[in-house]
């Protein structure tokens, strides 16, 4: 008899070792129901490092109930599951997880690398909670204290209590480059196993008295076995809010525009590396005013790290062109671009130039030699290439500087007259200049402003005096007719008029300040 009830125990044993949970994602039905992307959207996406909530204490964890234990779990194990869920689901065409220590996981930090390393979304996972719980027996338990009274019987094989394992997460997906919020989600997964005695760690008055006789180590034993069920059901969640809402918010009219980000360098030069070359006053001021105003006020960091900033010896030859191809690198067919220079400008003469037919412009950088400023300054047309081949959808060339004047201003040459100015560029469409003048007209300094006058009332436009309609937004359009006005003025009276100048087809509907 004794051996019959033994071999009848080993044979309720059979079963107990399939593992469903463990399955690849791909099996379980609910995904294959759902299906997968047949169209990724071009984007890559990051995961940054999942955060977790602080391992509690034993009095903590329990919180005066015996039923419900708070864990934690291993946050590079979540990560590795979600990028395999987000793998699966084919929404994107690429994801990757960003290469940062689990300490350092702030979500600033992880944009900031996923920006370096051109990633266009970021995903980050923030796990409020985790607890395990008891809940019940599921119709073993008899058997099993009957195996131990009676037969003595070890009978880890047999299911006799069931238990939980409950994660909340919140999920959020912002643009790396602008930093929106493109999409946030709060759930909860769930996960039930039945375990036996030695599974959940074997108590003696654990076959009487569950679950108020098991301690913290029990729990973190029904934790350990019930945490890649968890992981599994963290994937397939996942996976599904991607393919259902996830891609009905990235069909949404205003998806695309929080992508967009606005990049821009920032050059002053006052003082040149050849002595010979005169000091201006303020260019160097106006760049840094100019920088402050686009970036400064910015708390996210992400203006502050689009507007790059060249200031006398910084802004070489080779450091403005290299910054120029950063932002071609960096930009995106959404973004819009802004470059300011404020510094000597030269226009040479046919002859000097070599070209036989116009005059060619340039803008001196602090590495200028002044006996050989046409092979050691950078050429319009060089630039223009270079922003030519920029993928962006709006581009502004703000120049405060002048060609060809022998005024008292921000020109190192004398050869006045009309000449082409940027003309193969403006003829892109998106391409917009806004100069401080007409070739041969000055560009003035004035102590009094302690700015290039240009600059100062460009400063005082986007701060709101040029809004002409007060709706918050203020366009190139709307800063051209408000500098023309007070440039102008000033200029006169001072002896050197500027007319501000303002290229590029519908160049008045770009948007320095707020948008459409």
């Amino acid at each position: 008899m004794r051996i019959a009830l033994i071999a009848l125990s080993c044979f309720l044993s059979l079963g107990c070792a399939s593992a469903p949970w463990l399955d690849k994602i791909g099996n379980d039905y609910r995904l294959r129901e759902a299906g997968k992307c047949e169209e990724p959207l071009n984007l890559k996406l990051a995961v940054a490092p999942v955060t977790m909530p602080p391992l509690p204490s034993a009095e903590e964890s329990q919180n005066g109930a015996s039923e419900r234990f708070a864990v934690t779990g291993d946050p590079n194990l979540i990560r590795e599951d979600i990028v395999e869920a987000l793998n699966y689901s084919g929404i994107f065409d690429a994801v990757a997880t960003l290469d940062l220590p689990q300490e350092d996981c702030r979500l600033e930090e992880a944009m900031k690398t996923a920006w370096e390393k051109d990633y266009d979304i970021i995903l980050s996972l923030n796990v409020k909670s985790i607890e395990v719980f008891y809940d019940g027996v599921n119709g073993w338990y008899m058997p099993n204290v009957l195996n131990w009274l009676f037969l003595m019987i070890p009978s880890w094989w047999v299911k006799d209590e069931v238990y939980g394992s409950n994660m909340t997460c919140e999920m959020e997906i912002r643009s790396v480059r602008s930093g929106n919020l493109l999409y946030s989600k709060e759930f909860s997964v769930e996960f039930r196993r039945s375990l036996n005695d030695f599974q959940r760690g074997w108590q003696l008055f654990g076959i009487f008295r569950v679950p108020g006789s098991l301690g913290e180590s029990n729990w973190r034993k029904v934790n350990k076995r019930l945490f890649p069920g968890l992981l599994h059901e963290i994937k397939v969640q996942t996976a599904l809010s991607m393919q259902n809402d996830f891609l009905q918010a990235a069909r949404e009219p205003d998806f695309e525009k929080k992508l967009e980000t606005r990049l821009g360098l920032i050059i002053g030069i006052s003082r040149y590396g050849d002595y010979d070359i005169t000091k201006l006053k303020y260019a160097e001021e106006d760049a840094i005013a100019i920088h402050k105003h686009l970036a400064g006020n910015d708390e996210t960091g992400i203006a502050k790290r689009n507007f790059m900033l060249l200031a006398n010896e910084h802004a070489t030859r080779k450091g403005m062109l290299d910054s120029l191809d950063r932002i071609k690198a960096k930009s995106r067919a959404r973004d819009s671009i802004i470059i300011y220079f404020a510094g000597y400008g030269m226009k040479s003469s046919p002859e000097e130039s070599g070209s036989g037919s116009d005059a060619e412009l340039y803008l001196v950088p602090f590495d200028a030699d002044s006996h050989n400023l046409q092979d050691t300054c950078i050429r319009l047309e060089d630039i223009e290439k270079r922003l030519e081949g920029i993928n962006a959808r709006e581009i502004a060339l703000i120049l405060d500087t002048s060609f060809g004047t022998d005024m008292e201003s921000r020109s190192l040459s004398g050869n006045e007259g009309e000449t082409p100015l940027l003309k193969e560029l403006l003829r892109t469409p998106g391409r917009y200049a806004l100069i401080s003048g007409r070739i041969g007209e000055g560009a003035m300094e004035i102590d009094d402003h302690r700015h290039g006058v240009f600059t100062f009332y460009l400063l005082e436009g986007l701060k709101g005096a040029a809004d002409a309609d007060k709706d918050a937004a203020i366009s190139l359009g709307e800063l051209h007719e408000y500098l023309s006005g007070k440039v102008t003025e000033e200029t006169q009276m001072e002896g050197s008029v500027q007319h501000p100048q303002l290229r590029g087809d519908n160049a008045a509907e770009m948007f320095l300040e707020g948008s459409r």
